[in-house]
């Protein structure tokens, strides 16, 4: 279930970098991961 969430946090993420395109592509990739360092690190 935790694996689930966290795919579908950094897709939403990818997805919507992707559609704004450019630099927010990468931008919001990390923003998306460091979503999943700090917040699922347990």
């Amino acid at each position: 279930m935790e694996f689930a969430l966290q795919l579908i946090i950094i897709l939403i993420c990818l997805f919507y970098g992707a559609k704004k395109g450019g630099i927010a592509l990468g931008l919001l990739g990390g923003i998306g991961l460091v979503i999943l360092v700090f917040v699922f690190s347990s």
